[in-house]
């Protein structure tokens, strides 16, 4: 018979080599975060900007549709959603509306109510069809108030940029023009956007 000497077999990682692994593991992970962080930024920016754009096609739509005059117009916040923001962790609301009538007094709804279909509150005489919230901490910057398209022609009153920024940087931007139509760009490089400087 044959004695072979005893081996002690060492199966799996011993501590260091373990502590080594995780170490790179994390480092790996660190390092992709900030990354993610942007990629989330640019997804948030592209889901806003379409909502945005689909909005001003269809206040376009709308008028030629139905043969009344049918306005988009960026709203303030109401006093209750400012009066909200006041308290620790809250933003004011801001919001968009398709109208049929003025935009002059017409208000964002309080954020606690956003959840459902709440419409904008406006005086008599104005017709909220759709609102949409902005979603913090995004903001608009609109160089018209409101736009107004044509129920005959669809032409847009007046002409507008509309730029959609985060901390004051311009994420995406939808320019109207007198037809009516929109370009839209970003250079910030957001999918499915082509840069506004080409």
């Amino acid at each position: 018979m044959h004695s072979s000497p005893s081996r002690s077999l060492s199966c799996g990682l011993s501590l260091p080599e373990l502590l080594v692994t995780l170490a790179l593991v994390a480092a790996l992970v660190l390092a992709g975060l900030p990354a993610m962080a942007d990629q989330r930024l640019r997804q948030q920016a592209s889901r806003q900007g379409w909502q945005l754009q689909a909005d001003v096609l269809l206040a376009q739509s709308l008028a030629l549709s139905q043969g009344r005059a049918v306005r988009w117009a960026w709203l303030p916040a109401s006093a209750a959603s400012t009066a909200a923001a006041s308290s620790p962790g809250s933003t004011t609301l801001s919001c968009w509306a398709l109208l049929l009538g003025t935009s002059t007094g017409c208000r964002c709804p309080v954020p606690s109510t956003v959840q459902g279909e709440v419409l904008a509150t406006c005086p008599s005489g104005t017709t909220v069809l759709l609102t949409h919230a902005l979603a913090p901490p995004w903001s608009l910057g609109p160089t018209a108030a409101s736009v107004l398209f044509d129920p005959v022609r669809g032409t847009a009153t007046p002409t507008a940029s509309l730029a959609l920024q985060l901390d004051g940087v311009v994420w995406l931007k939808h320019i109207i023009n007198i037809s009516g139509r929109v370009r839209s760009c970003s250079d910030q490089g957001v999918a499915g956007w082509p840069p506004c400087s080409a």
